[in-house]
C-alpha cells in the first residue's frame, strides 16, 4: 500500500521511514507499507534543501540515502520519472536524504518493464548515456533500473567536480542530449585525468570516482559483449528488466559505498 503523505500535517516523517538502513536491506515487498513525500513548496523552501547544499561527507551520505531510498520504492513497483538535484533532497534537522515529488512516480509491478520515450520526465545532465538518444525520444529503448542507477552516479561528479573541473560539468547541462552525451562519452574515456578533487570533496570523490569507473566498466564490457554477439553476464545483466537483476545492481554499487 502507498500512503502519501503531506508534510504540512506530519513534519516528523523522513526517507528513514520507508526503508531499512544501509547494506543489509532486504526487501519483501508484499508485506510493506511505503510512505512517499509529497513536499508542498513553502515547507520544501523552510525545511528541506537539495542535497548539493551539502558539502563532504554529509553531501556523500545524503546521496546515499537518496540511492538506498529509490531502490526500495523500485522494489516495490514505485518507479521514478527523473533523477536530479531538483528532486534528490535532505532535511535540514537531520542532514537525511529524501526524495521529492514522489507523486510523479509511476506504480508497476516489480521486475515489469517501465515505459520509455515520451512516458517520462527527464533532467538531460543526469540522464543515462544509452538514454540520451533518438531511440530514447522515440520509445524504442525500455527504461531499465541500471538506467536510474546511472543517473545517481552521474549527480557525483556533478556535484563533487565543480569546484575543480567546472568547464566538464558544465557542458552537460543543455538541453540537447547529444551535446551532453558526447561531453560525458568525453568524460568517460579521459576519467584518469579526473581522479582529484578539492576539500572537502576529496574524499568522498574517491568514492565518486569508484562508481564511474564502475559504470564505465560495465558499459564496455556490455558493449564487447554485443559486439561480438556474445552471450556475456554482464551484457545480461545490464540488459534485464528483472528484479533479480536489479538487486545484484543494487547490491554492487553498495560494495562500492
Amino acid at each position: 500500500m502507498i500512503q502519501v503523505l503531506d508534510v504540512t500535517s506530519d513534519c516528523n516523517y523522513y526517507s528513514d521511514c520507508i526503508s531499512a538502513e544501509s547494506k543489509s536491506l532486504e526487501i519483501q515487498a508484499e508485506s510493506n507499507t511505503v510512505r512517499t513525500l509529497r513536499i508542498p513548496p513553502a515547507v520544501e523552501t523552510r525545511q528541506f534543501g537539495c542535497i548539493d547544499e551539502l558539502k563532504g561527507e554529509e553531501f556523500m551520505s545524503a546521496w546515499a540515502d537518496c540511492y538506498r531510498r529509490h531502490f526500495h520504492l523500485w522494489s516495490i513497483g514505485i518507479r521514478r520519472s527523473d533523477i536530479s538535484l531538483r528532486n534528490l533532497m535532505y532535511d535540514r534537522a537531520t542532514k537525511r536524504g529524501i526524495l521529492s515529488d514522489l507523486d510523479l512516480n509511476v506504480a508497476r509491478s516489480p521486475g515489469s518493464l517501465t515505459p520509455c520515450g515520451k512516458n517520462r520526465t527527464v533532467t538531460v545532465p543526469f540522464m543515462a548515456l544509452d538514454l540520451l538518444t533518438q531511440d530514447y525520444y522515440s520509445e524504442k529503448i525500455t527504461h531499465l533500473y541500471r538506467h536510474d542507477v546511472e543517473s545517481f552516479i552521474w549527480v557525483l561528479p556533478y556535484v563533487l567536480l565543480r569546484d575543480t573541473n567546472p568547464a566538464v560539468v558544465d557542458s552537460w547541462n543543455t538541453g540537447r542530449f547529444y551535446l551532453c552525451e558526447f561531453g560525458k562519452e568525453m568524460f568517460l574515456r579521459n576519467l584518469h585525468w579526473y581522479q582529484e578533487a578539492r576539500p572537502p570533496n576529496d574524499h568522498p570523490w574517491t568514492v565518486g570516482y569508484a562508481l564511474v569507473k564502475w559504470l564505465c566498466d560495465k558499459r564496455r564490457s556490455s558493449t564487447d559483449a554485443r559486439l561480438v554477439d556474445n552471450s556475456d553476464s554482464v551484457y545480461d545483466l545490464w540488459n534485464d528488466p528483472s528484479m533479480d537483476a536489479a538487486r545484484k545492481i543494487f547490491h554492487e554499487v553498495e560494495d562500492l559505498l
